[in-house]
């Protein structure tokens, strides 16, 4: 007997379309159109953007019962919790259609799934709708990650010595546990005093001591991952689409940066070095490196010298290359000279001067930024209210251009928030990346995305020619940053 099955995914615990509320709308759909449903098919906490079909667990189960002819009805909430890729949702569509599966959708807003050439037709654009639906989804989300880290409202994953504790506001902050952090800076002062040879021989030592990170033992990626965390000089880091977001709490340091700088270049030649095989050659440089002629990136190649071969960045057309490792060294004594000359000139005063203005400036925006944000959101609860008693077509367009309102609003709110921060930190992210650019072993040592992100932070591009390189260093020192005007809603919106 083939049989009527249910399918429920949500992607976060905090996402409004829950596995319970899903399951609440199809059960009820079920009864009242007096379809029992055999078996329930769920994915809970699972991305349909980050997960294939087939590797969600459940739908993969799904599609394979469906292959088999064992189920003739799915009864799912709406279309995007099936998939919110275009090319996977006409995955399925083709599939439900050469199995001849009836979809039936809880949800009253959905259309009807056809199979005729009109119906295809709607699905290409619904799938397509529905994936950009998820990417926006994406998007705030990470939009809202940001603005409260840099808040200080969400404090992210602590290290060891460090708890995460919630304000009345539900908002974070970091606590410090200071018995952890003895631990921890014990561990600094060993590597900074030589007292071990080896990593092995420290945490041997702090183990047999009973000194463990709350009862593990320590071991040799333990204590690397422990000393190269940032946060204990003062620094958390954010990664978000390849850049790295710094929140300095210097509150929260047990080491300086020099110390902190030491300690991990010290602990690289402490490691218990294991024969590995031959590793990949990497090239950091690769998206930086142009060619002075063309303008164009240089590739990546091999070459051979003196039987010897080596890797080169180059741009066969211009005859133009140059050395990797050669490349990346000078870079790194090009920095350490420019930003220390640079910290050691009238840069402070210079900068100061400017800055006060616009912080204020900046300020007072957010201050307005925030008070238009906050009556947004109270229209939007109207809109939605209005809509919930008569769903009607007009009330909800209302409803999706107060949202799309919204969501810009929050936008400026959160690019006022970044550049304020900017501006206060703007010389201890200076003196961060010349701190970074004396430790040349360090840098060496970081793996090919970590190096390409400290590059891109530093660095906007390095024009190579056949007898020179130009590096064009990426920071707001070498032009006019000043606060000149407001935003563009504020001369409108009231």
């Amino acid at each position: 007997m083939k049989r009527t099955v249910a399918y429920y995914r949500s992607s976060t615990t905090l996402q409004e379309n829950s596995i319970v509320m899903q399951r609440s709308k199809v059960v009820h759909y079920s009864v009242q159109k007096k379809l029992p449903i055999h078996e329930e098919y769920t994915d809970e906490y699972v991305s349909s953007r980050k997960v294939t079909l087939l590797d969600r667990p459940n739908m993969a189960r799904l599609i394979q019962d469906i292959k088999e002819g064992t189920i003739e009805r799915i009864l799912v909430y709406k279309r995007d919790r099936l998939a919110r890729n275009l090319n996977e949702h006409l995955e399925l569509y083709k599939l439900f259609k050469e199995y001849n599966i009836e979809v039936c959708f809880a949800s009253e807003n959905e259309i009807a799934m056809t199979y005729t050439a009109i119906g295809e037709y709607l699905e290409c654009i619904l799938g397509a709708m529905n994936e950009h639906e998820g990417k926006q989804i994406a998007e705030r989300i990470m939009e809202t990650r940001i603005a409260n880290f840099i808040s200080g409202k969400s404090s992210g994953n602590v290290p060891f010595g460090y708890e995460t504790k919630k304000r009345e506001d539900n908002s974070t902050f970091i606590e410090r546990i200071e018995p952890e952090l003895k631990i921890v800076r014990e561990i600094y002062d060993a590597i900074l005093s030589d007292k071990y040879k080896t990593l092995q021989e420290l945490y041997r030592d702090f183990n047999s001591q009973g000194k463990l990170k709350r009862k593990t033992s320590w071991h040799q990626q333990l204590i690397l991952e422990t000393v190269s965390n940032p946060l204990y000089m003062g620094t958390q880091k954010m990664n978000s689409n390849n850049q790295s977001i710094p929140r300095y709490l210097t509150e929260l340091s047990i080491v300086n940066e020099e110390e902190w700088n030491e300690a991990n270049d010290k602990i690289l030649g402490m490691l218990v070095k294991r024969k590995p095989n031959v590793a990949k050659f990497r090239f950091p440089l690769k998206e930086i490196l142009q060619c002075y002629e063309c303008r164009k990136d240089l590739t990546t190649n091999e070459r051979m010298r003196n039987r010897k071969k080596y890797k080169v960045y180059e741009c066969k057309e211009h005859n133009v290359f140059v050395v990797a490792d050669s490349i990346e060294k000078d870079i790194i004594r090009h920095g350490k000279e420019f930003f220390t000359k640079m910290l050691r000139s009238d840069f402070e005063k210079l900068y100061k001067r400017s800055q006060q203005k616009s912080v204020e400036q900046l300020q007072k925006w957010i201050k307005e930024q925030e008070r238009i944000v906050s009556n947004q959101e109270i229209k939007l609860a109207k809109k939605i209210d209005r809509w919930l008693k008569n769903e009607s077509v007009h009330h909800k367009k209302e409803m999706d251009l107060t949202y799309d309102e919204l969501k810009e609003e929050k936008n400026r709110l959160v690019k006022l928030q970044k550049r304020l921060y900017e501006i206060k930190h703007i010389k201890e992210q200076a003196q961060q990346w010349c701190n970074d650019l004396k430790y040349e072993n360090i840098i060496l040592e970081l793996s090919e995305e970590k190096r390409k992100e400290f590059y891109r932070d530093i660095i906007e591009v390095i024009y190579i020619s056949d007898y020179e390189y130009h590096i064009i260093f990426k920071h707001p020192f070498m032009m006019v940053q000043e606060v000149y005007c407001e935003p563009e809603n504020s001369l409108s919106t009231s």
